[in-house]
């Protein structure tokens, strides 16, 4: 029986030529992927008391802001008619979580004032709750209101929202279930 010596270095030289190979493929990663030293990240952040210049910049951007928002709320001409300030509600969510019953809603629009005024009520007895509102960087929301269950006879209560922005009024109505 006779053994090839030949075949048996090919294979080796083949496969040390394919480990080389993966060698100069993972070397480049490596070269390509690291952070050069020119492109070191610097902190350009100035922590320096700002300038008189740059706090009128800043108190005029706020303005511009509140003005716009204003605007796109009263119309082109700046005018407050209640045709042109209209707004929705919803109630979003009624869950009783470690006893707490938690009301949240959502107001199309974003609003800085106004009242949310809650009322539940089940076979005569009334619960009234008031907040505020709440601004969101697409809309608005009441500023929540948590009711301890301990509060309410168990049974269906009817939820009633009332929300007051710049003398216009929304409501909403939902039920929920106590146990």
């Amino acid at each position: 029986m006779k053994i090839n010596k030949y075949r048996s270095k090919r294979k080796i030289t083949y496969l040390l030529m394919v480990i080389a190979f993966a060698g100069i493929i993972f070397a480049a990663y490596l070269f390509y992927t690291r952070p050069s030293g020119d492109n070191k990240a610097t902190d350009s952040t100035n922590y320096q008391t700002p300038s008189q210049n740059q706090v009128s910049a800043g108190e005029q951007a706020k303005l511009n802001t509140v003005e716009n928002d204003q605007k796109t709320k009263s119309g082109k001409d700046g005018s407050n008619s209640p045709a042109d300030t209209s707004f929705t509600t919803q109630i979003t969510a009624h869950t009783i979580n470690s006893g707490i019953l938690q009301i949240r809603n959502v107001i199309d629009g974003v609003y800085q004032q106004g009242t949310c005024d809650l009322t539940l009520s089940k076979d005569g007895k009334t619960i009234k709750k008031s907040a505020g509102i709440q601004p969101l960087s697409q809309s608005s929301t009441c500023q929540g209101f948590d009711i301890p269950v301990s509060q309410l006879d168990p049974g269906t209560w009817e939820i009633h929202l009332h929300v007051t922005i710049n003398k216009q009024v929304a409501q909403a109505m939902d039920s929920v279930k106590v146990p």
